[in-house]
């Protein structure tokens, strides 16, 4: 379910949980589109739990994440999940992600907000 917050700021923050069942695995996630004005980037953070570990009012702790990625039109098309184990900082992960609950938090900052479109 995904829980929007932050457009009162002029923020586009999102965050929803994903269970990989049991004898599952998530090898890859794919960015199949995404629209907003050119060089406008957006960040997309993965968290072990069905609960975010801080709200983007926080200041971020990236050692509280998985991974997480700056993406933008230039990763439409492509399996980013190998680069969000690898952001520095963050506990990582080599892919693929095994069964368990996540919860993605996608952020956005900027006119217009973007639309990304995943798969995995």
């Amino acid at each position: 379910m995904a829980q929007q917050q932050g457009e009162e700021c002029g923020l586009d923050v999102d965050y929803f949980a994903v269970t990989v069942p049991e004898d599952s695995i998530l090898t890859a996630l794919t960015l199949d589109a995404y629209e907003a004005d050119p060089g406008n980037l957006a960040f997309l953070g993965i968290a072990e739990g069905d609960i975010f570990p801080f709200s983007f009012e926080d200041d971020p702790d990236v050692s509280a994440l998985l991974g997480g990625i700056v993406y933008g039109e230039e990763s439409v098309g492509i399996d980013v999940l190998p680069m969000i184990g690898t952001l520095e900082g963050a506990q990582g992960f080599i892919d693929p992600l095994v069964s368990g609950d996540y919860t993605v938090w996608l952020n956005q900052v900027g006119p217009p907000h973007s639309n990304p479109q995943l798969s995995g």
